[in-house]
């Protein structure tokens, strides 16, 4: 899957990514941060990967300036709306800013629901609520998942995954999340 890269990479990189949609160009740039050791190897040098990865990242962001369909802020299901409805509910409560939906993290991962809170130390964290829906059942979904998590984790972005349409249920995830977060409790 890896060694498939190379060649849309080598395109993108000589003949820029005027070829690559959207979301061939969001897939690259995911591959290098999901994947950056493993195409540091296939491209033989981390000065070139790091090159790929910023080529990528401006290109994708000149396509979000644009207005590109593909990175439209709408609720992708009643699901994901209700959820956010129970943010919005709790927030005053949980001391939660800067509510919102649908913007990408590290510039290639699209969040269903980000706010920021503080924690007891007075630091500004972020928490990047995903509504599981039934699409997340799928193996090659919740491995993308995973790597996506850990990506996240790593930039000390907190990841809680929602699968439960209970209210009282999404309500209970949500303040166990800011309270773990809050005391810098790592397990959620």
């Amino acid at each position: 899957m890896l060694g498939a890269l190379k060649a849309p990479l080598v395109q993108c990189f000589n003949q820029g990514t005027s070829k690559h949609s959207s979301s061939g160009v969001l897939d690259l740039l995911r591959a290098f941060i999901l994947f950056r050791h493993h195409l540091e190897a296939i491209l033989g040098s981390e000065i070139l990967c790091s090159e790929y990865h910023r080529k990528l990242g401006d290109e994708l962001s000149a396509r979000i300036q644009r207005g590109d369909p593909i990175f439209a802020t709408q609720f992708q299901s009643t699901f994901e709306k209700a959820v956010y409805s129970r943010v919005v509910a709790l927030a005053t409560e949980l001391q939660i800013t800067d509510l919102r939906h649908n913007v990408y993290l590290l510039d290639c991962f699209e969040s269903d629901i980000t706010f920021t809170m503080l924690d007891d130390k007075g630091t500004v964290v972020v928490v990047n609520v995903e509504v599981d829906g039934i699409h997340h059942e799928k193996k090659r979904t919740q491995t993308f998942c995973q790597l996506r998590d850990k990506a996240l984790t790593s930039k000390e972005i907190h990841v809680v995954r929602i699968t439960t349409t209970k209210s009282v249920e999404i309500d209970k995830i949500l303040r166990n999340i800011v309270h773990r977060v809050r005391k810098n409790t790592s397990t959620y």
